[in-house]
């Protein structure tokens, strides 16, 4: 992320003053531009009081009034080529040039509020990189970060409320450094957060966090595009295209995607994931997957057909399956299978203590004890 950072920090920065940095008004600088609008001031004025007072022709107030222009746009010019705040300088020839000595009088005032406004400003530079901090950690403090954010755990997804407190109570630096982990180490987990730093108070806030999911959003479109022509090639490979149908499932459930676009990767998915199952009908890294997509997609009556092969077989995820499997039973409406079902693996599991986790025996208590009436009232509930 720093890199990309520091690149789209430096362009914009040199979008913005054209290609060429220039320093900020010093105190000195603003000094010196007082000093000439005074002097320019009393150029003009020496003209004015001659032509109205002392009746002299106006070829006098007019060489003066060049005189004063020259010496204006010379300063525009030298503030140029030092490379100084091109602000108050451009400004000063343009007035004095158009406007003589109300001009000078105008710039004059405009460079007493320029330094006041001064004391209390922030350079773009600075502003800029406030929005888009570059936090500089070893790698010893990003191992130390990913236990402390618990990513390394498969059973502990870990707890988003603490990050959520700090952007709704925390101080300003503490939820930019929320920001830059959530988006160095993002997981669907963190998306409400990003989603709640969108509508900050702080515009430096939002700007960084519309930044975060404008990065996140490319990382998984430089993997998809990879991916894609990796496919290309070789269509058969039945392990590139479930490893593309994994990143799809998860672009399109990473909880910053609009619903059509969520809806669309999850088509995606499907569509490689139906392709995998084809060529190995037996590999649960693919028929889990399918199955709870096409539940995602409200699709149970597909969810049986790929789950009901395998819910009797002795393997590792048979607990997984037989739960996708009755809330797939539940979405078509075959609440009879349902309860069957759910009666004997109560069964089976009071013959073996281990065989099932107690909110999963919750479950299958529930579901063997409904009528179905009550059944069809929790799914209008659900």
């Amino acid at each position: 992320m720093s890199t990309t950072t520091a690149i789209k920090e430096k362009t914009i920065l040199q979008d913005a003053h054209a290609g060429v940095h220039y320093e900020r008004a010093s105190a000195a600088e603003i000094v010196a531009f007082l000093s000439v609008v005074l002097a320019l001031l009393c150029i003009e004025a020496v003209g004015v009081y001659m032509y109205f007072f002392r009746h002299t022709s106006l070829s006098v107030i007019v060489i003066l009034h060049v005189i004063a222009s020259l010496i204006a746009i010379g300063c525009s010019v030298l503030a140029l080529t030092e490379r100084s705040d091109l602000k108050l300088w451009i400004f000063l020839g343009m007035m004095i040039t158009v406007a003589g000595p109300l001009g000078a009088v105008t710039c004059g005032i405009a460079g007493v509020l320029y330094g006041y406004h001064m004391r209390s400003s922030v350079a773009f530079e600075e502003w800029f990189a406030s929005m888009f901090p570059q936090e500089q950690t070893r790698e010893s403090g990003h191992l130390y970060e990913r236990i402390i954010f618990g990513l390394d755990d498969i059973i502990d997804t870990g707890n988003v409320e603490p990050f959520r407190d700090i952007m709704t109570y925390g101080a300003f630096q503490q939820k930019q450094d929320v920001l830059i982990k959530i988006t160095r180490y993002f997981r669907p987990e963190f998306a409400p957060v990003l989603l709640q730093a969108l509508e900050d108070r702080d515009n430096a806030i939002r700007v960084q966090a519309a930044g975060a999911i404008a990065d996140i959003e490319r990382e998984y479109l430089e993997r998809y595009i990879a991916m894609e022509r990796l496919i290309s090639k070789d269509a058969s490979d039945v392990t590139r295209l479930q490893k593309f149908a994994a990143l799809c499932d998860e672009y399109a459930h990473c909880g910053i995607l609009d619903k059509e676009r969520e809806q669309q990767s999850r088509n995606r998915a499907i569509e490689l994931y139906e392709t995998c199952h084809e060529a190995r009908k037996d590999d649960m890294a693919i028929v889990l997957p399918l199955g709870r997509l096409y539940l995602l997609n409200h699709e149970p009556a597909k969810a049986v057909n790929v789950l009901k092969p395998h819910v009797e077989r002795d393997i590792p995820e048979q607990e997984r399956v037989r739960i996708c499997y009755m809330e797939a039973l539940f979405e078509n409406g075959d609440l009879q299978s349902l309860r069957t079902l759910a009666k004997r693996y109560s069964i089976e599991a009071k013959e073996d203590q281990t065989m099932l986790q107690e909110h999963i025996l919750t479950l299958n208590r529930f579901w063997q004890n409904r009528t179905d009436h009550a059944l069809f009232q929790a799914g209008a509930v659900a």
